[in-house]
């Protein structure tokens, strides 16, 4: 540590030790990109927080385990991290590792949705068609289809094909 500041060397820091494990990610090899993204987490680096998080939510290379996946996607949320703000919407929304609250699904798809996160503007948009911790709005469900639509999001896509 150099003046209050950790000095890594190039290649070892959480952003590195994060890329390298969403490449394993990416590959559907979890086993490997678990420990990456456990170090970088551990330097409080947002985007491997909510990678752990839905690892730990989904069961990818880990059994599922729903509280271990809200601490991590809270820690991650609370740096304004999209992801991980879309992925406590879902588990507010399922129940999973936190109580049924729709409430609290809208308002974290809402922060996501307000950075331009497209599966946050499709769910928000699903939460406004039918009425769940909102009051039923189709003109705002449109409203936030067509946005996730516009980043080419295939299910808002979809959703608006039908509903034409």
């Amino acid at each position: 540590m150099i003046g209050g500041f950790f000095v890594y060397e190039h290649g070892h820091g959480p952003e590195a030790k994060y890329q390298k494990g969403l490449r394993y990610y990416k590959e559907k090899n979890y086993q490997e990109a678990l420990p990456l993204f456990e170090e970088a987490a551990e330097h409080h680096y947002a985007p491997a927080e909510a990678k752990l998080g839905v690892m730990y939510a989904e069961g990818l290379g880990v059994s599922p385990h729903y509280r271990k996946a809200v601490y991590w996607l809270k820690k991650a949320a609370k740096q304004g991290n999209a992801e991980a703000e879309n992925a406590l919407g879902a588990m507010y929304l399922l129940g999973a590792g936190v109580s049924q609250h729709f409430t609290k699904a809208v308002y974290w798809y809402k922060k996501a949705a307000e950075q331009g996160y497209a599966p946050a503007e499709y769910n928000l948009g699903q939460m406004y068609a039918k009425g769940l911790g909102v009051r039923q709005d189709y003109s705002k469900a449109l409203y936030w289809y067509k946005k996730a639509a516009k980043q080419g999001y295939e299910q808002a896509r979809i959703k608006l094909e039908n509903l034409e």
